[in-house]
């Protein structure tokens, strides 16, 4: 699965502002069993500052988070369990009228754009 042209745009751009700050984000799509599995981490270049946030249709919580220790020093675990049960859920996720796709989307881009935030801030984010 992908993401729908204009909220791809969107993610660039917030991946790409992020990565001035030393600190990255990579956001993989999947639909289990289909997985690269560890070859994302040689493929990214994996490291302590990156989140990698993977986004799956097939289980409970879409969004589900690998995070660098870097990162997690600065936000968390509480966090990212905030951040999981807020945009990953079934709820926020729901398909309404065959707009399944729109709402993962959306709750992509919503994830996104804390994590950019709260990495941002000088101050504890929950």
């Amino acid at each position: 699965a992908a993401l729908q042209s204009g909220q791809e745009k969107k993610l660039t751009s917030i991946i790409e502002n992020l990565d001035k700050t030393g600190y990255r984000l990579r956001v993989l799509c999947q639909n289990y069993p289909e997985t690269p599995g560890e070859a994302i981490r040689e493929y990214w270049n994996l490291d302590d500052r990156t989140v990698v946030m993977v986004a799956d249709y097939t289980f409970g919580n879409v969004l589900n988070f690998n995070i660098g220790k870097e990162v997690l020093d600065k936000l968390p675990r509480p966090f990212w369990n905030k951040l999981q049960g807020d945009y990953g859920n079934k709820f926020m996720t729901k398909d309404t009228q065959g707009e399944l796709e729109s709402s993962i989307d959306d709750a992509i881009l919503k994830a996104a754009r804390r994590i950019d935030n709260c990495l941002r801030q000088e101050d504890v984010c929950l």
